[in-house]
């Protein structure tokens, strides 16, 4: 026996609206997110510098050629794997820097790194590496190396900015695929890359990290997303987008591709059930 479509909304509505009806809620949210871990990585032949719990990060050139990456990751549990991310603003404050204009480049790293409890003071000299540190040569100083030396990342920056002294804020539509990417999939979250101008030198500058005594001053990510179980776009979650989507699938209308795969089936159907039981 093969249900009917309107037969199939109405079993599974029937099924699911106990675990389903929830208090409403807005289905717009912003949250703003405090760095979980950052570090440096010290150009360095042997791997021996890092500053993981120092209140400073460095990126760019020194006057003598050396490079400094700094590392960032930001926990991004809070915000549903069903969310769609609207935007993304990178926040840091720059706190030191030898002339205004320098750019400064966001990259996605590829694999895990660590953050020890080595800390170089307000200077971007490093400090000596602590056990699990990231440094130039290693992602947890001194067992794991990177993939490459100098961090394994992305080659193609997800955001740019020209930056002074003062906060400093990267916001583009990459960042936001970036950011979703890791929230429809944490296991991929790795964090970020800060890269400055490598191309020359004294092009060094210095920002403030989660361990900084202010915390306003601390590398923060502000993310606006919405949740697709409001499907009639009202911003409220409650029966009545219930209602509109199981009418809609009912009708083979076009907005019941709620898994945009083409196709309008029973997979639409288990995936509005999943983001509207769990109230976004």
């Amino acid at each position: 026996m093969t249900l009917a479509r309107p037969a199939l909304a109405t079993l599974l509505l029937s099924a699911s609206l106990t675990a389903s009806l929830t208090l409403p809620r807005a289905s717009a949210d912003t949250v703003t997110l405090v760095a979980v871990k950052d570090n440096t990585l010290f150009e360095d032949i042997g791997g021996l510098l890092s500053s993981g719990a120092g209140q400073y990060i460095f990126a760019g050139n020194t006057s003598g050629a050396s490079a400094r990456r700094g590392l960032l990751q930001f926990d991004l549990s809070s915000i549903p794997a069903t969310a769609q991310i609207q935007s993304v603003t990178l926040d840091i404050n720059v706190s030191r820097i030898a002339r205004g204009g320098e750019m400064l480049s966001i990259y996605r790293v590829l694999e895990s790194w660590g953050e020890g409890t080595s800390d170089s003071g307000s200077g971007g000299s490093g400090a000596s590496a602590a056990p699990g540190d990231a440094t130039w040569v290693h992602r947890s100083f001194n067992s794991v190396n990177w993939g490459n030396i100098g961090g394994f990342f992305n080659n193609v920056p997800f955001a740019t900015a020209s930056v002074s002294l003062g906060h400093v804020t990267f916001s583009t539509p990459g960042l936001a695929g970036l950011v979703g990417s890791w929230v429809s999939d944490p296991s991929q979250n790795f964090g970020m890359l800060v890269q400055g101008d490598e191309s020359s030198t004294s092009t060094a500058i210095r920002f403030d990290s989660r361990e900084n005594s202010v915390p306003a001053n601390r590398p923060r990510l502000i993310v606006t997303y919405v949740c697709v179980a409001d499907y009639n776009q009202d911003t409220v979650i409650d029966f009545f987008d219930y209602l509109d989507f199981v009418a809609d699938f009912s009708s083979n209308a076009a907005g019941a591709d709620f898994n945009a795969d083409t196709v309008i089936d029973f997979f639409d159907y288990l995936d509005f059930v999943a983001a509207f039981s769990s109230g976004c």
